[in-house]
């Protein structure tokens, strides 16, 4: 048998799919059955609100506490649905959803952002008493009670 005549003959295998081949050997099914359960199946999991482009970002700094391992409706005590001081410059207290999740379901505050290991943090100036320069550091809540802070409108005196 040539060369030819045995390519022939195999490309013919191939064609009649008597040889195996990877598409014919791997199936993606169980996979695709597995990314549809869980980013279509999983509670936590939603569609992006596309209607434009703020509610997508509104959509994406949504915080809940709702979930696998978290709260539901009717359990909450209003203890948990309360303003927390550390909630300050993290967790806006207007923006939370009404009915049954009112305080379960927020979002970040316009200047906050979530820390290298997911806590979150909220920017804060660091005053010099000699200089006039400030710097900027984002805190999360439990560095912020080693500080003194003050809200923007009020004066410093000596």
């Amino acid at each position: 048998m040539d060369r030819v005549q045995f390519r022939g003959t195999i490309c013919g295998a191939i064609r009649h799919k008597l040889i195996p081949t990877p598409q014919n050997l791997v199936t993606s099914t169980p996979l695709t059955t597995t990314y549809e359960s869980f980013f279509g199946l999983h509670p936590l999991s939603q569609v992006l609100d596309r209607k434009n482009p703020l509610t997508q970002i509104v959509h994406g700094r949504k915080l809940s506490y709702l979930g696998p391992g978290g709260l539901t409706g009717r359990t909450a005590n209003f203890r948990i649905r309360d303003i927390h001081p550390s909630h300050y410059g993290r967790i806006c207290p207007i923006d939370t959803s009404e009915g049954i999740n009112v305080g379960l379901i927020g979002s970040l505050a316009i200047h906050a952002r979530i820390g290298h290991w997911g806590s979150l943090e909220s920017p804060f100036y660091k005053i010099f008493e000699r200089s006039k320069k400030a710097q900027m550091l984002y805190l999360s809540p439990s560095r912020d009670e080693y500080y003194m802070v003050a809200a923007g409108n009020s004066l410093a005196l000596n």
